[in-house]
């Protein structure tokens, strides 16, 4: 579970900075390049990718701040991919929960066998 988890956390952080990229150097039609979605793509990309490095020698805080990344970007992307944008608000609110649910089910299992 836990390579899965990994796996996740570090493929989302990588999707976020390629999309960050993507809309501001090849933004869609009808659309301006826009700085600030370059600035959050490969903000909250780093930041992801950082909280795995974390997991490393503090696992807890790095799992953690993983989660809240996770709901931050839900947050934000869930009521834009609800107005109507599905690409790219709908697939990073899809990402988001998804990898929510595998921190979320990761520490269930990690808490399961510890037997608490």
């Amino acid at each position: 579970m836990t390579k899965v988890i990994n796996a996740a956390v570090i493929g989302f952080g990588v999707i976020s900075i390629l999309l960050g990229l993507a809309a501001y150097f090849a933004p869609t039609a009808g659309h301006k390049p826009h700085p600030m979605s370059l600035i959050g793509g490969i903000g909250l990309g780093g930041l992801m990718i950082g909280s795995y490095f974390l997991w490393t020698s503090n696992p807890r805080g790095g799992r953690i701040m993983s989660l809240v990344l996770g709901l931050l970007s839900l947050g934000m992307f869930l009521p834009r991919a609800i107005g109507g944008a599905l690409y790219p608000n709908g697939l990073m609110a899809g990402l988001s929960l998804i990898l929510i649910i595998l921190l979320g089910s990761g520490h269930m299992a990690a808490n399961k066998s510890k037997g608490a």
